[in-house]
């Protein structure tokens, strides 16, 4: 899989967070109604500034919840203007 290098030189902060479970390629989730009752219904912002490589598979593990209807992941790289 592809990865994509975010350069850290206008941010200082890195934040780890904890990854979910690992994807299995081609299969539908589909969460049981207990799963579904075992998940608490808070907001799970991620944040993440990294001069890391990033994974596509490792981003998508973090928006990975049964309550999501659909999961939309957009990766994109930004220019600091002070580079340009």
């Amino acid at each position: 899989m592809s990865s994509l290098e975010i350069s850290s030189s206008c941010f200082n902060l890195e934040t780890k967070l904890p990854l979910s479970p690992p994807l299995v390629e081609d299969s539908a989730f589909e969460p049981s109604r207990k799963d579904m009752d075992e998940v608490e219904e808070k907001s799970k912002d991620v944040i993440n500034f990294t001069a890391e490589k990033l994974s596509v598979d490792e981003v998508s593990q973090l928006v990975i919840s049964p309550l999501c209807g659909a999961i939309s992941l957009f990766v994109a790289w930004f220019q600091c203007q002070k580079q340009a």
